[in-house]
């Protein structure tokens, strides 16, 4: 133990004489967080107050045209329009403006649509109540053919979202159909007994309610302090690549590697204690940011970061040091040069960053890009701190991204032994 500790504190000493790698892991993620989370404060505010322009042409005007628009503008997520412009609506208007995108979605009810489905309903009655039977409305010669209300959408919307919103309206169209058989059949029987029953559908006997499973139970979007601290927490830690790598090749170019393997001490602890020491600093990196995010930003007006189960993040943290270490130590491993190194370490993690849901969150990604995303372990790490920040959760909770993690640790190790046996050969 005492060999090893003599040997992190020479590669602390090292890490404290070169500036440039500092300034890397300290100095360039605290600019990126208030850079990034100013930028991106108003853009999320925008994201998550916005709502669907949906334009109703009724001409109904009834039961059926009055309950479909109370339903729609009760609506959190719709801003409801009847007409444009100030100007009176047409089948031709609503489909011009989605078409041309100005609107999201157009809802036009057909003419009648309430007494056409009365007619249906009192038909149905007839047919079962006695001969002698009065029931005002009912026609023989009622029309079967089913009502169509027309929805028309923005070319350009997602095939999941028209799929969504055509089940929502199909529900509110089926709640109000229920409504009006069973004031229809209510009227009839009323006839028959004398008893009348003024009360609606008790509809809500029956109800769907979301139950939380696990830690799932806060799980919500972050605000752009809780996406951009973790964020560019993370983006630092990988960062590491660049300062560890270089020192690793100079010590293979300018001969203390040399020095070190003729030493009674096994290479592998020089190893184990550069990424010791490497994830201490992602620890490091880890406090500064996150106190940053807690009481700095809230003073600029953002959103304050609140933080769940200390030990537990930094824990976590530990992990994702110890995955940007081992990718560190193989690119040292590989690289030629400094050079090398520190062009292909930067890009690398770069690209990593862009796909794993850094630079912009991965609920503004396309599905596609979700699917690339998942093979980044800056994602793993950022889906790790999204459960502990948004979710509440804990260290168990996020077990699969700890294991993901090390797998990645481990691949990086074992290429790192595989081209250091070349460079000894």
């Amino acid at each position: 133990m005492k060999t090893l500790w003599a040997i992190i504190k020479k590669e602390m000493l090292l890490l404290s004489r070169d500036m440039t790698g500092i300034a890397l892991l300290f100095i360039m993620p605290v600019a990126m967080v208030f850079i990034m989370t100013m930028l991106q404060d108003s853009t999320l505010k925008a994201l998550k107050s916005e709502k669907l322009d949906v334009i109703i042409l009724d001409m109904d005007s009834s039961v059926v045209g009055k309950a479909i628009l109370a339903a729609l503008d009760s609506a959190p997520v719709f801003n409801i329009h009847n007409k444009y412009s100030h100007k009176d609506l047409n089948k031709k208007t609503v489909t011009d403006l989605v078409k041309k995108g100005d609107i999201k979605v157009g809802l036009v009810i057909p003419e009648n649509t309430t007494l056409k489905i009365r007619r249906v309903i009192t038909t149905e009655i007839k047919k079962q109540m006695p001969k002698n039977t009065l029931i005002p409305g009912i026609s023989n010669k009622a029309l079967m053919k089913p009502i169509e209300v027309e929805i028309y959408f923005d070319p350009v919307m997602k095939a999941s979202l028209k799929q969504a919103l055509s089940a929502s309206i199909e529900a509110i169209i089926a709640k109000v159909q229920t409504q009006m058989v069973f004031k229809a059949y209510t009227g009839a029987i009323q006839r028959l007994n004398g008893r009348a029953n003024d009360n609606d559908y008790p509809s809500g006997q029956l109800i769907l309610k979301e139950k939380a499973v696990g830690h799932h139970a806060k799980s919500r979007l972050p605000n752009s302090t809780e996406h951009n601290v973790p964020a560019w927490t993370i983006f630092a830690i990988f960062f590491i690549v660049i300062p560890m790598s270089g020192q690793m090749i100079a010590e293979r170019l300018e001969g203390p590697l040399l020095r070190l393997k003729t030493m009674p001490t096994p290479y592998g602890f020089h190893l184990l204690a550069k990424i010791i020491v490497y994830s201490f600093i992602a620890i490091l990196q880890v406090v500064i940011l996150l106190l940053i995010g807690h009481f700095i930003l809230p003073l600029l007006k953002m959103p304050d970061l609140h933080i769940n189960h200390i030990a537990d993040t930094l824990l976590f943290t530990f992990f994702i040091g110890l995955a940007a270490a081992s990718y560190a130590v193989a690119i040292g491993t590989i690289a030629k040069t400094q050079q090398q190194a520190a062009i292909f370490g930067s890009i690398s993690v770069v690209i990593l960053a862009a796909i794993g849901g850094i630079w912009v969150p991965t609920f503004m990604m396309s599905d596609i890009m979700i699917i690339i995303s998942s093979l980044s372990p800056l994602n793993w790490s950022l889906q790790g701190y999204s459960v502990l920040f948004l979710q509440s959760g804990q260290l168990s909770d996020i077990i699969p991204e700890i294991i993901k993690l090390l797998v990645f640790s481990g691949i990086s190790l074992t290429i790192a032994m595989i081209f250091e046996k070349k460079h000894s050969n």
